[in-house]
């Protein structure tokens, strides 16, 4: 999805001949007007929710991105590599065509996922239809996070529902290669306390590889309610559905990627394809106990069904005009219970100024998995080779039966306390101790027997009969 020029075009001239005219409004009334000085900080600047207390980013102790959503619409970002490209200190991967993946200071990963403050660590493509900003931290915070995150963590913002204006915004595009997508975004306040936003996207997936296709739509209700002065209420509801071709790309030939066969599909598109079902349920309460002191707890439970298959190329022999393909198809379920409560206070003691953080999480994960290895029966093993011809003949191929199927259990308590201490304007020192109780129970419903024979066989020979 691109936005066109004539629109870039029309919104620098609008921006500018509204500058124009603003000079030139000013330079022709005198007035005198009391000074006001305002202090504050930008929105850009804060990461409340990463970090979990009001801190500048210039004052958090590893490095932060912040991309906001009105960033996201104005360069028509499309997924969390999209918004990667943006990021220095961070890369991505294929992902295999069917999730997000990224490598942080080194460190690669498919699990260190988090929305708003909240694990969601499964394997799949993160839509964006429905953020305030996403939020990327560099750097390991074990303090903050637990578990993972060895290279940082990326944690979306999502929006919520707005007590103070009514709007709806319908958003469209599509590129040369027909892939559009259309959202809205609609809010509704119902009365002073109460308000209702519904997030809505449908995205048609395509590129310019030979028979890519595919399609996602998902939607986000919210509702808050202020309960009160120093209390509100935020419920959010999302759910994801995914369905798409799964392209691993083209092989490779003498270590660098294939010439020539930017179209070729190395696969099977009658066989390729990952699907994703997601229902993602939160509360999050958000109380003042103080001027000081404040207090927010989420809960969360969502439900994963994510499945994926593909036949991919091993190998390709220009010379002998072959290739190589192996296959496989795996699936994984999970569910997760999550819950997080957090304490924030900003304490003086004469010149030293203290935020105070301390909180409690846990969690609970169940997750079965399964993967079955494809089987050819030309060459009766989970690879084949073949003549090479475009588009592909691949030989008959089926499943075999599960050659991994298991089931996990996760449950982690924690608890953390945290002290930002403001010397002066040029020193703050970050203090901090966390505690994790981290439980997994894991069931292999496979028995795997690994047995090898062995022996040892010499013969000795020499020239002399004393030696």
């Amino acid at each position: 999805m691109k936005l066109s020029t004539k629109a870039i075009s029309a919104a620098v001239l609008l921006a500018l001949y509204g500058n124009v005219a603003l000079a030139d409004e000013t330079d022709s009334k005198e007035e005198s007007v009391e000074r006001i000085t305002v202090r504050g900080a930008f929105f850009g600047q804060q990461v409340a929710t990463a970090v979990k207390t009001p801190t500048l980013l210039i004052n958090v102790p590893q490095s932060v991105s912040v991309v906001s959503a009105e960033q996201i619409a104005q360069q028509a970002l499309f997924s969390i590599s999209d918004v990667m490209q943006y990021t220095p200190g961070v890369s991505i991967g294929l992902g295999e065509d069917h999730r997000d993946q990224v490598t942080i200071r080194g460190q690669n990963t498919t699990a260190d996922f988090f929305v708003d403050g909240l694990r969601d660590d499964v394997q799949y493509f993160r839509p964006l239809y429905n953020l305030e900003r996403v939020e990327i931290l560099r750097g390991a915070n074990a303090l903050l996070f637990g578990r993972g995150g060895g290279g940082g963590v990326v944690n979306r913002v999502t929006k919520v529902a707005d007590t103070q204006e009514n709007f709806t915004t319908l958003s469209a595009g599509i590129d040369t290669f027909s892939a559009g997508s259309i959202s809205v975004d609609t809010n509704k306040v119902i009365d002073e306390k109460n308000a209702f936003r519904f997030n809505g996207v449908f995205d048609a997936i395509d590129n310019h590889r030979d028979f890519k296709d595919g399609e996602r739509y998902a939607f986000n209700p919210t509702y808050t309610w202020h309960a009160g002065e120093d209390t509100r209420v935020v419920a959010s509801y999302e759910y994801v559905n995914d369905d798409r071709l799964v392209d691993r790309g083209v092989p490779s030939l003498n270590g660098a990627p294939l010439e020539g066969y930017d179209n070729t599909y190395f696969g099977d598109p009658d066989f390729n394809n990952t699907t994703l079902e997601a229902h993602i349920a939160r509360v999050r309460v958000d109380h003042s106990l103080s001027q000081n002191w404040n207090l927010n707890g989420s809960v969360q439970f969502a439900d994963y069904d994510k499945a994926y298959q593909n036949l991919y190329p091993v190998n390709f022999d220009d010379q002998a005009g072959t290739v190589t393909l192996d296959g496989y198809r795996d699936t994984t379920a999970r569910e997760n219970a999550l819950v997080q409560v957090n304490l924030i206070g900003q304490i003086t003691s004469g010149n030293i100024e203290h935020t105070v953080l301390t909180g409690v999480e846990y969690g609970n994960q169940e997750t079965a998995n399964d993967r079955r290895d494809a089987f050819f029966a030309d060459s009766q093993d989970d690879q084949v080779t073949f003549g090479f011809s475009d588009p592909l003949v691949i030989p008959e191929m089926t499943l075999t039966d599960a050659v991994r199927d298991r089931s996990s259990d996760v449950t982690f308590t924690s608890v953390f306390l945290q002290d930002e201490i403001k010397l002066s304007d040029h020193w703050i020192v970050v203090a901090g101790l966390r505690y994790d109780n981290f439980d997994i129970d894991v069931v292999d419903t496979i028995e795997v027997n690994n047995g090898a024979d062995d022996g040892n066989n010499g013969l000795l020979t020499s020239s002399d009969s004393q030696v």
